[in-house]
């Protein structure tokens, strides 16, 4: 039974949507992910549907894990809905035909590494190491059709040998019989629509399936997902074209706008209430995103308890700018605010760099943490397990891609790796003479002190560079991610071999795991800091958004109508994270330049 007191009823309405397609408009702080429980209930308990037969779609598996934890805290019986992501799902399907068995799917890390191998091989010159997740996302980009305008695919790679390496990038993947995860998605799609007897397999398997974050699908994901419901149309949306911010991936509000166009039997539902801003916050961010032309018109309402305050913090240059947040955040610590309920959001990782290395300064807490606990330290530890024949396949995993060293996955089969196998494997691959050498270093450090090895890793096998790029890209300190490596040195100066260090570390470990599952007593976990992508699905007392500047917020980069709707809808997920507190900082200037307030700040306050 569903309890009618639990939702508005907006949300019941959606929860007791019955047969055929609906389109669930859930803006921000609406509760979607109690709707979406509350309709897997329904479709149980009041429709005798069974569940086995029901599939929840989500983009990521915290979301899946999550719905799926709801659901179970209520339902009886052990029969359950299929939860998965797009991916999962996909690969599932794949599965089930016996010449894609033998394919092996590779992450995104391994991609990279393959890429890597190609421009060895072909010699291609004038291109960094670090540049290629950028030209992964770019091939991502173009075969998910998500490309605007005839401008280079990859900044500074001509226009020929972008689609040279893309082709020599899929022969390879077809040659080693590998997948990415844009493979699973072309490649299910492809099967589903030329083998009907297995598409009407799968149709019959789920009788009701239900998408989170609709608004993130690209044009494959939505035309199967559309396949996969038919002939019934039980299909049901829950998303909202206002936060589609992932148009780099091919996603786009259109599919949401024309969904009724698509299904013209279908029902187009709003949660009109937001649980989670203040009303001024609720108000504001409304202005704002009403500038955008493509979009449905939604009567958002504020139904919490505070009004909200915004606030324009005004500095000179981002120099300035960091001192005043760091200031700022002092004082709201200090009247009681929380430091996890203080998020700080910027455009840019380069714009927080500053910001964050302030306050990381003022917290003693953090140099006297444990030296264990950084993935530096981690993966420092794996290549001593690993040179020593006693690491497992996560460990091998770290070595090989903290940094990229081109490797494929050959030799990782088993939960335990050995050397010499994974180095017989490598050999069918293109950088068999390359693991040699690899090889040769790791038993090099094998007959090291702990001290010296891990010196070795770091300044022979290229681990330092490695930890400045990543702390660079990740908009931090140079120096911060070397200084949690000088942690774990100083630990391996009182052992004399590499054996007796690791099982003490080990042991350690287990003691951190230990203490980790022990309630936490209060202890503060700090500010937050996230890009404007990354701050999706989060929710803080106070947001301070970094850079509210034109040529920042919208991006300089940005040179269409399109793409400045959704530097808008980006903005619009940024301050609509704010319960309590907003505060829109802006500069003015930056290299010499001088920077105006951006458009969206002056949309929102009309």
């Amino acid at each position: 039974m569903i309890p009618s007191c639990s939702f508005s009823a907006d949300q019941m309405e959606a929860v007791t949507h019955g047969k055929g397609p609906a389109l669930c408009l859930a803006g921000p702080g609406s509760g979607k992910t109690m709707v979406l429980t509350g309709r897997i209930r329904y479709l149980v308990d009041m429709l005798s549907v069974d569940p086995s037969r029901i599939l929840v779609v989500t983009f990521t598996k915290d979301a899946a894990s999550s719905i799926k934890r709801r659901y179970q805290q209520t339902a009886v019986g052990s029969s359950m809905p299929f939860f998965g992501t797009f991916h999962s799902i996909f690969y599932t399907i794949l599965r089930q035909i016996p010449e894609m068995r033998s394919y092996q799917v590779i992450s995104g890390q391994m991609a990279i590494s393959l890429l890597h191998g190609i421009m060895k091989e072909h010699q291609i010159k004038g291109y960094k190491e670090e540049n290629l997740p950028e030209f992964l996302r770019a091939i991502s980009c173009y075969r998910n059709g998500s490309v605007r305008n005839e401008s280079p695919f990859v900044e500074g790679v001509r226009t020929e040998l972008f689609f040279f390496v893309m082709e020599e990038y899929q022969k390879a993947k077809e040659r080693e019989g590998l997948l990415d995860f844009d493979d699973m998605l072309f490649r299910a799609r492809e099967i589903l629509t030329t083998d009907l007897s297995l598409l009407e397999k799968w149709q019959k398997r789920f009788e009701y399936i239900l998408v989170d974050e609709a608004q993130d699908m690209n044009a494959v994901q939505y035309e199967t997902i559309c396949l996969l419901s038919r002939p019934q149309n039980n299909l049901f949306l829950v998303g909202d074209d206002d936060q589609a911010i992932y148009g780099f991936r091919g996603s786009s509000p259109e599919f949401l706008l024309n969904f009724s166009k698509d299904f013209p039997e279908a029902d187009i539902l709003f949660l009109h209430k937001n649980y989670r801003c203040g009303n001024r916050i609720v108000s504001a961010s409304l202005q704002l995103i009403s500038n955008n032309k493509k979009r449905m018109e939604k009567d958002i309402v504020g139904v919490g308890a505070t009004e909200g305050v915004i606030r324009v913090l005004e500095s000179r240059d981002a120099t300035e700018e960091a001192h005043n947040c760091f200031h700022l955040i002092q004082r709201l610590v200090a009247e009681g605010v929380k430091k996890e309920e203080i998020a700080v959001l910027y455009r840019n990782h380069s714009q927080a760099c500053l910001l964050h290395e302030l306050l990381s300064n003022t917290e003693k807490e953090k140099e006297q943490k444990d030296p264990l606990d950084s993935f530096a330290t981690e993966d420092l530890v794996s290549y001593l397990r690993v040179c020593l024949d006693a690491a497992d396949r996560k460990d091998f995993l770290r070595t090989i891609s903290h940094p990229n060293r081109g490797f494929l996955r050959f030799g990782l089969e088993e939960e335990q790796v050995y050397l010499e196998e994974w180095l017989t494997a490598q050999k069918k691959g293109l950088q068999g003479e390359k693991a040699k050498t690899f090889v040769r270093d790791l038993r090099t450090i094998s007959m090291l002190s702990p001290w010296a090895a891990i010196n070795y890793v770091r300044k022979g096998m290229g681990y330092d560079d490695y930890l400045q790029n990543e702390a660079q890209k990740r908009g931090l300190p140079k120096d911060l991610y070397l200084k949690q490596a000088d942690a774990l040195l100083v630990m391996a100066k009182e052992y004399r071999n590499i054996a007796a260090f690791l099982h003490e570390v080990d042991r350690l470990f287990m003691q951190r795991a230990e203490m980790k599952k022990a309630p936490s007593h209060g202890k503060e976990q700090g500010v937050a800091f996230h890009t404007f992508h990354g701050c999706k699905g989060l929710e803080f007392d106070t947001v301070i958004i970094l850079g509210a500047c034109e040529g920042i917020t919208p991006s300089k980069k940005v040179n269409d109508a399109a793409g400045l709707e959704e530097e808008r809808r980006l903005f619009y997920v940024a301050m609509t994270r704010s319960k309590r507190q907003l505060i829109l900082s802006v500069i003015g200037h930056q290299s010499n330049e001088v920077l105006y307030p951006s458009r969206f700040v002056k949309e929102a306050f009309g």
